[in-house]
């Protein structure tokens, strides 16, 4: 899995700076449901997902969960409260599928920084490319009635409609799961 981190690496940095910076992350898999970042709690890590799928979520006062975005494979992640601000995470990182994530902490990632100049520039483009992703994500959630958000999600997400519960797509999507259950149904339907 580390061979995925060093081909993401290898666009920004030279094969020593990759290997120098490669051995400083640490490896967790995680089943689905477990937990990487807590809300609530301060984090000091940021994640590199090599496999599966993670689920930025906020829980309720009534412990109902709602999804704010999915993170795919070969993305960076952390909770922005927490890495920005030294805050509690207001929002929890969870495995939605079995993942694979590289991890580092910010302590260690400092560190880099001290050591090889581009990983200032590397943290910035990083950040500002999943500021985007997540911003183009949450607009889905907020256009059109559930039929048009799911067809919108299954048009700019085609390999995670498959891989994800429908109880999470529908926490995405502001639906029900079983309004969205007949929905998919539908879309079977016209496929065939």
């Amino acid at each position: 899995m580390i061979e995925k981190l060093r081909t993401f690496l290898l666009n920004l940095f030279t094969e020593p700076e990759v290997e120098f910076i490669c051995n400083e992350f640490r490896l967790i898999e995680l089943q689905p449901n477990e937990v990487f970042i807590n809300m609530g709690t301060s984090t000091e890590i940021v994640g590199f997902l090599a496999d599966g799928v993670v689920r930025k979520v906020e829980y309720g006062l009534n412990g109902d969960s709602i999804v704010h975005y999915f993170f795919q494979e070969n993305q960076f992640f952390s909770e922005a409260n927490s890495y920005y601000q030294n805050l509690p995470a207001k929002f929890s990182m969870e495995a939605a599928t079995c993942c694979t994530i590289l991890y580092i902490s910010f302590e260690k990632l400092d560190f880099l920084a001290k050591a090889i100049p581009n990983v200032d520039i590397f943290r910035t483009k990083v950040s500002e490319q999943t500021l985007f992703e997540i911003t183009q994500a949450q607009e889905i959630s907020k256009r059109g009635n559930a039929k048009e958000r799911y067809e919108e999600f299954r048009n700019n997400y085609p390999t995670l409609a498959n891989r994800l519960t429908v109880k999470d797509i529908a926490s995405f999507l502001g639906t029900t799961p079983n309004y969205l259950s007949s929905i998919r149904k539908e879309f079977s339907k016209q496929i065939q």
